[in-house]
């Protein structure tokens, strides 16, 4: 397969910027999680979310941009419940998961899914962390 070359902005405002246009393709979209054996909802609130934290480093761009397969093929390495009001308010989660993958020349994505009362599974959020 060809490698894509993309050129990421150098400033947080302007890489919050492209992840919102690169992200619109994805709103309210799912992607198969092999980890829950079930799909993960991509909603405008998630998108909303996904930009603002991975717009603060070249890394984090470069993981939301492989959303697809982060989602794909995360592990979860932690449960709790939601800590923030904006995840038990605002996304109605009840539960909280934190997902690593690996990405190629990245090192590890952070994924952050929350679970509704019904079960949905919702991405939160996606950033690139140092282990």
């Amino acid at each position: 397969p060809n490698d894509v070359i993309v050129q990421i902005p150098s400033n947080d405002t302007d890489r919050k910027i492209f992840l919102q246009k690169e992200f619109a393709m994805f709103k309210d979209t799912e992607i198969y999680s092999k980890y829950f054996n079930q799909n993960v909802a991509i909603i405008g609130k998630s998108i909303g979310e996904i930009c603002y934290w991975a717009c603060k480093s070249k890394k984090s761009v470069i993981a939301a941009l492989n959303v697809d397969g982060v989602i794909a093929n995360a592990i979860k390495v932690k449960e709790d419940t939601p800590k923030a009001n904006k995840q038990s308010k605002d996304f109605h989660f009840v539960k909280m998961y934190e997902m690593h993958c690996n990405i190629k020349g990245v090192g590890t994505a952070k994924l952050m899914v929350g679970e509704r009362r019904y079960g949905q599974k919702v991405t939160y959020c996606l950033t690139a962390i140092q282990i």
